[in-house]
């Protein structure tokens, strides 16, 4: 893991969707209005809401996107509902990417679906 992981970087929510009656997805960009940082398949970061908590999530935008990042969240204790309060263009600290990434590569085409988890998966098996 790089140092540069463990340093929170703040981020300003772009975007905030309802995925489900407890799930939203928030896109996220650094103050400069880029992505935070770059991740692989099966990655994760630490998001925090200063004076609350922070929590480990699934970064669930692809590694492919130059743009922004994205972490869809399940409404299910106290930093999670305070997540799921917030509006656009408020601040969240993210910490990241961590955890070991999933070879995708390695993978043949047709089985990649067989690996997918979570909220991430849950929403790419929604969208084209």
């Amino acid at each position: 893991m790089k140092q540069e992981a463990l340093i929170p970087k703040v981020g300003v929510v772009t975007d905030i969707r309802q995925d489900t009656p407890d799930v939203k997805t928030f896109r996220v960009v650094g103050l400069d209005g880029n992505k935070l940082f770059e991740h692989m398949p099966g990655q994760c970061a630490m998001v925090s809401i200063p004076g609350i908590g922070e929590g480990m999530f699934s970064i669930t935008s692809s590694p492919t996107n130059k743009e922004f990042m994205e972490f869809s969240i399940k409404k299910c204790g106290c930093l999670t509902s305070w997540l799921h309060m917030m509006d656009v263009g408020q601040e969240v600290t993210v910490r990241g990417p961590l955890g070991k990434n999933f070879p995708v590569e390695t993978v043949p085409t047709p089985d990649r679906r067989r690996y997918r988890s979570g909220s991430a998966a849950f929403r790419h098996q929604l969208l084209p």
